[in-house]
């Protein structure tokens, strides 16, 4: 379900006294939600009497990283927008600068609308195009392109994974971008879905739509 409102809640994680190896690190967080705002909270570890030893074992590569990244998508973007260009450009290079910021190389972002989108959307509104003619992404445009863009201004060679957190809702059983009501929606309790259970019209003029969709949701962002 997608949040209609544009409230950001953001938690930071700031660990600390981990310079000292006999002394139990405290954590220290700042946490922001709808009722208050920046609230410093802290979670102080207990003291054990007895040591715990870790072997890291070094010599054997058991697997490859292929890199660390983070999340696109509008509340985001919409967030950078309530700070000055300057201070938009230290976030990012925070995040994606390989030298004195994170070095993010990878990043997720969804195919149309997500929990985090300012509202409901898809790629192909238009009821029954199975062809898809009707496919855009001009709305990622305005948001989505120029958040990636400008990451990419600090890491050129960033990967992108295109994830779907629902197709277009006609191509749903209940008609409706949501699977059960909630606040933020208008579904009805008739519409809600069942767990483990598609709601996505198994039919193959369906499915070949939604195969196309994907195809022309690479071919655009190319």
């Amino acid at each position: 379900m997608l949040r209609n409102s544009k409230t950001i809640i953001v938690s930071i994680l700031v660990l600390s006294g981990l310079t000292n190896c006999n002394k139990p690190a405290d954590v220290q967080w700042v946490s922001s939600s709808p009722e208050q705002f920046w609230q410093q909270k802290e979670y102080i570890f207990e003291q054990k009497e007895e040591a715990k030893i870790i072997n890291l074992k070094t010599d054997d590569e058991l697997q490859t990283i292929n890199g660390f990244g983070a999340c696109f998508n509008e509340l985001g973007w919409e967030a950078l927008q309530t700070v000055d260009q300057e201070k938009q450009q230290e976030i990012l290079k925070s995040l994606f600068d390989s030298v004195e910021g994170c070095n993010f190389t990878i990043g997720r972002m969804p195919m149309g609308a997500s929990d985090f989108g300012v509202s409901w959307y898809s790629f192909n509104p238009v009821a029954g195009d199975f062809a898809m003619e009707n496919f855009t992404i001009e709305r990622d445009k305005k948001r989505m392109i120029p958040y990636i863009k400008s990451a990419m201004g600090y890491q050129p060679n960033l990967r992108i994974w295109g994830s779907p957190w629902c197709p277009p809702e006609w191509m749903k059983t209940n008609n409706h971008y949501s699977c059960r009501p909630d606040t933020v929606n208008d579904l009805t309790p008739e519409g809600q879905g069942q767990e483990g259970v598609t709601q996505f019209i198994m039919e193959e003029e369906y499915l070949d739509a939604y195969a196309l969709y994907f195809q022309k949701y690479v071919e655009e962002y190319r």
